[in-house]
């Protein structure tokens, strides 16, 4: 293949647990989401190719990207970490808000994070929830992490954790595929929004600037019509029927 066809190809991955946004299905051994459907629509009569390629959990789909051997990654927050490694889209295609999920009849109650010293948490290894939560985490907070979602609900409901911190919409798709959302119980006080957004890795050898132009004028284009709310129905009853 040449340099130039080379470039042409964008290879694509993402959060494997993260619907209905973005997830891995075991049923169809392939990438699935909202996300990955926009992006198809971006690049759809464009020069470049997509190639969708799952890894097996997010840390290593980070590594992958953060590495140049993988281009873009969907769908991240912004940090000032992560801005140092990748070329963010200049808006998010959506806004999340990360919330604390508790057993139903939970007590748990916190107005700054600190208060949240005392309880047990758990969430995903290597999710980042905003600068000022993952400092917390790395020094203040007791957070257990694990591979998938559904593993931290388990935590939570055998009382293993307090609290599990996760993205509104993914954390209650999970919880509604597990039969569980009547046990669960959302704090009503969100620990952060934010968006999510499309990344290219500073190492990938596809050019930025044409990329990133393309996707960013699409994000703009699409944000003024109805399309992102039509995906999310769409995918989140394809992810509770798999």
């Amino acid at each position: 293949m040449s340099s130039f066809a080379q470039n042409k190809l964008v290879r694509v991955t993402g959060h494997p647990d993260y619907p209905p946004i973005i997830w891995y299905s075991e049923k169809d051994d392939k990438l699935k989401g909202v996300a990955v459907e926009l992006l198809e629509i971006i690049f759809k009569g464009s020069e470049y190719k997509i190639s969708f390629e799952h890894v097996a959990t997010w840390g290593r789909a980070l590594e992958e990207v953060n590495q140049g051997r993988i281009d873009i990654l969907l769908p991240p927050y912004l940090n000032e970490e992560r801005k140092k490694i990748y070329h963010f889209s200049e808006k998010p295609f959506m806004e999340d808000r990360t919330v604390l999920f508790l057993k139903k009849g939970s007590k748990l109650s916190f107005k700054e994070l600190k208060d949240l010293s005392s309880y047990q948490g758990t969430a995903i290894i290597n999710d980042s929830f905003g600068d000022e939560f993952d400092k917390a985490s790395k020094s203040i907070l007791k957070i257990q992490r694990l591979a998938k979602t559904e593993q931290c609900f388990r935590f939570l409901l055998r009382s293993r954790a307090d609290y599990l911190v996760a993205g509104y919409s993914a954390g209650l798709s999970v919880a509604k595929l597990m039969g569980i959302e009547n046990q669960i119980a959302v704090y009503p006080v969100p620990i952060i929004k934010t968006g999510m957004f499309m990344a290219l890795s500073k190492k990938s050898k596809i050019p930025s600037e044409p990329l990133m132009k393309l996707i960013n004028e699409k994000i703009l284009e699409i944000e003024k019509t109805g399309l992102i709310r039509e995906l999310e129905i769409k995918y989140e009853e394809i992810y509770q029927n798999e």
